[in-house]
């Protein structure tokens, strides 16, 4: 599913114009964008977990010319879903 496809189906579901539908998913996703990027956490009871995770630093290898990397530390995005998410996944409803 698209942006496109979402904007729709909420407009449609909830009876406003797409317009306004695609400013809330906007709005939405920086949010969680910005709140995360800040380095807390988000938590929408029943979805899941929008949080920043630190990766360590660690030893990788150029496996063309065999050697040795350091590859540094960084902040990535992790989604971690409720149990409920899980569940309905698993059950294809």
């Amino acid at each position: 599913m698209t942006k496109k496809e979402l904007v729709d189906q909420i407009a449609e579901k909830r009876g406003i114009s797409a317009q306004t539908a695609l400013m809330v998913v906007e709005d939405f996703m920086k949010i969680i964008q910005s709140t995360v990027a800040a380095g807390q956490r988000i938590f929408l009871r029943g979805f899941g977990v929008f949080q920043p995770k630190e990766r360590r630093a660690k030893v990788g290898r150029n496996i063309t010319k065999g050697e040795q990397l350091s590859i540094p530390p960084k902040r990535v995005p992790q989604f971690r879903p409720y149990p409920h998410f899980k569940k309905v996944v698993e059950r294809g409803k």
